[in-house]
């Protein structure tokens, strides 16, 4: 169920938000699947026809539903959960979420709601998702920025190290070039004072190096 996002794992770059961002695509699942049971329920409150087939039909739509849940429950942070309780407890969720939940188990729709009144309420549910989905994206795209503005600083030290590096080594070789030419054109300069007889001619000491 997390193609879409699993090859990110490998990336050390999105590490830090790898778990958000596979949480905010189980929220989006989840919303989806509601989605597609409360349209189903609100045609069958509106028409009052095959109430029972639309709901074995619905038995494995509802099924996914919960098993994104039970993922949700396991990946997501601390502090999503703490979320996604409250809004489980307080909001809209919970009824739409009781009501599909005693039907499925009767396999019933009773009259609590009438089909206007469901799809108020189950459309007030769902979006508690879609608020809960849209806010930690948010909050993925807010870190996944620190984390490249992070990089391109890192980058561009990189390269101003680099370049400094360069012309410290340019500079080096400048000067031991400049050194080892004065030498050599010391020592040449002495050979040929001495090639024309002059003596007490001063030779400096050379490195065999510089030879």
């Amino acid at each position: 169920t997390l193609n879409a996002v699993v090859p990110v794992s490998n990336n050390r770059y999105l590490k830090p938000v790898f778990n958000d961002l596979v949480t905010q695509q189980i929220l989006s699942e989840m919303a989806t699947y509601l989605g597609i049971i409360r349209s189903n329920f609100y045609n069958v409150l509106y028409t009052k026809n095959n109430m029972v087939g639309t709901l074995y039909g619905l038995s494995g739509v509802f099924d996914i539903y919960k098993s994104y849940e039970t993922e949700l429950l396991t990946k997501a942070s601390p502090s999503l959960l703490q979320e996604y309780n409250k809004a489980s407890q307080n909001t809209a969720l919970r009824p739409t979420m009781r009501y599909i939940l005693k039907t499925f188990q009767k396999l019933h729709f009773d009259s609590l709601y009438d089909a206007e009144t469901w799809w108020k309420i189950s459309g007030d549910g769902t979006d508690q998702l879609k608020n809960l989905q849209q806010d930690l994206l948010r909050r993925v795209k807010a870190s996944m920025n620190v984390i490249y503005n992070k990089e391109v600083l890192g980058k561009q030290s990189t390269l101003a190290f680099l370049v400094i590096a360069v012309v410290v080594v340019f500079g080096i070789m400048l000067y031991t070039t400049q050194v080892i030419t004065q030498m050599l054109s010391g020592l040449n300069e002495a050979a040929q004072k001495i090639a024309r007889g002059i003596t007490g001619v001063p030779i400096n000491n050379v490195s065999h190096d510089v030879i």
